[in-house]
């Protein structure tokens, strides 16, 4: 399983700042993002997010993650969007308004039930922490997830994914 992740819903001026920053001030920028932005504007997956993806996907992919995998728009919620780094160790990726909604309306309509099936189906050989636990572990961060997009598509805001590798 990959490492912790995290969403920012960023205001127009957010959005423009972190499209014009390189790799190295990118991700400085980010971090200062934790302290800048309202608890609202914050959404927390931690390790989750790998298992996340793949259940919204159907990716099932051994070695690493397909960010192709899935369609529209449960694709975007994790890898999709417009990928903003180019090196190995962090993955950032964003996530235009239209599409933040779009993702909020579909991923609410997922129970529990479909996204714990979809665990059992696309995690089980993924990584050592596959179980009942940690299943319930997925479930209660997909429930956040669910809440900060809801939040964001309110407030017509672009989505940006983090995760250190």
């Amino acid at each position: 399983m990959g490492c912790r992740g995290c969403y920012y819903a960023l205001d127009d001026q957010h959005r423009t700042q972190l499209l014009s920053l390189s790799d190295d001030d990118l991700i400085e920028y980010i971090h200062s993002l934790d302290n800048e932005l309202n608890h609202r504007e914050l959404g927390d997956v931690d390790k989750a997010w790998d298992a996340i993806h793949r259940c919204l996907t159907g990716d099932d992919t051994r070695d690493g993650l397909d960010p192709s995998a899935g369609s529209y728009p449960l694709n975007q919620c994790i890898l999709g969007g417009r990928s903003l780094y180019d090196g190995d160790d962090y993955i950032v990726t964003l996530i235009e308004p239209a599409a933040v909604r779009d993702i909020a309306a579909a991923v609410e309509k997922i129970t529990d039930a479909e996204m714990e099936r979809a665990y059992h189906k696309f995690c089980k050989d993924a990584w050592p922490e596959y179980g009942d636990e940690d299943c319930g572990i997925t479930l209660g961060w997909f429930e956040e997830l669910k809440v900060f997009f809801k939040r964001a598509a309110q407030a017509n805001r672009a989505a940006v994914f983090y995760a250190s590798q």
